[in-house]
């Protein structure tokens, strides 16, 4: 789960890389089965926090991938930071994408705070 969220982080993530690839919020909705407005919180807030979660997870891919010298860029602000943690978790050799984003946020994907998420050197 991610903090202050009542859905799993499975489903949240599963929204975010469907709207980073071009599907549109009532598509996710309807395959999610959860409401549209719903999907609209969390791509509306993941659009707050794109360019924190490309910079963050950025730099998780380049510690824990020592080889890797840089993260393609997908083309939207969206895409960029879904691929930013996708790489970051293979870099870190996590099983699940999702489940990596929530620890490599302490949960705290969405919330809205100014506190700082985990740093690889917090663990």
């Amino acid at each position: 789960m991610l903090l202050r969220r009542m859905d799993w982080a499975e489903l949240i993530w599963r929204a975010v890389v469907s709207a980073a690839a071009g599907a549109a919020g009532r598509w996710i909705a309807r395959r999610l089965g959860v409401a549209r407005s719903t999907v609209r919180g969390w791509l509306s807030r993941f659009a707050t926090v794109v360019e924190r979660v490309r910079a963050h997870f950025t730099g998780w891919a380049l510690l824990k991938g020592p080889g890797l010298s840089a993260v393609e860029p997908a083309g939207t602000p969206m895409g960029d930071a879904v691929a930013a943690v996708v790489v970051a978790a293979q870099a870190a050799g996590a099983e699940s994408v999702w489940r990596f984003v929530s620890a490599a946020t302490g949960g705290r994907l969405l919330c809205n705070t100014s506190a700082p998420w985990p740093t690889p050197w917090m663990w």
